[in-house]
């Protein structure tokens, strides 16, 4: 029960942290890697997951995820997560505006846009006289 409840921690924490991670570097406005706003993203990824960090930790502390969970092993493991999370995230980005890619130039059309893939509808990509951009 203990590692269900732990595995359960981990996949909470690795879901949190991809969404906010792709919600963040989608809605800043770029399109392809940028070093700046792919930290600034997985920063905020970090931090929107330390709700779920802490009531994990304190879970570790009472002894709930198992005897075996040391709070130092656990912080270690949870950044691990995050970090893992935030590059899952940015490949299906970069998948996401690669097929954007390739159906704006398969449409032949000087202006062509759509919204990103799940989870990341709320954010568009536009294809405007040769550049690709997001606009939000």
């Amino acid at each position: 029960m203990k590692s269900c409840l732990r595995y359960g921690v981990w996949a909470l924490l690795f879901c949190w942290a991809f969404f906010i991670y792709g919600v963040m570097r989608s809605f800043m406005g770029d399109v392809g890697v940028n070093w700046a706003i792919s930290t600034k993203a997985v920063l905020t990824a970090g931090l929107g997951a330390l709700p779920i960090y802490f009531l994990a930790l304190a879970a570790c502390a009472k002894g709930w995820l198992g005897a075996s969970t040391k709070p130092l092993a656990f912080t270690g493991f949870a950044c691990l997560i995050v970090f893992g999370a935030a590059v899952v995230s940015e490949l299906s980005l970069l998948a996401d505006e690669r097929a954007f890619v390739i159906e704006a130039q398969n449409s032949h059309q000087l202006l062509f846009y759509r919204t990103r893939s799940w989870p990341f509808e709320g954010s568009d990509l536009v294809y405007d006289h040769g550049s690709f951009y997001s606009p939000d």
